[in-house]
């Protein structure tokens, strides 16, 4: 009974390790990608913010000028 004990730790002691080391490169992969790719996803998001305002500015123009008419 011991030894299927003492097993059974061994088991869970690799197990847990193995979670561990799997979540931590996890969290590496991320602050790298973010180091990486920060800046250039907030300059594209601003981007295709910039181009939807103008869009939408565009059409109130638009509106503006078919109701003046």
């Amino acid at each position: 009974m011991q030894e299927y004990r003492d097993i059974w730790e061994k088991k869970e002691e690799d197990s847990l390790r193995s979670d561990i080391l799997l979540h931590m490169e996890m969290m590496e992969r991320d602050r790298k990608y973010k180091d990486l790719h920060e800046a250039f996803d907030g300059q594209e998001m601003e981007a295709k913010s910039e181009q939807m305002i103008a869009a939408k500015e565009g059409l109130r123009s638009d509106d503006e000028r078919t109701t003046d008419q």
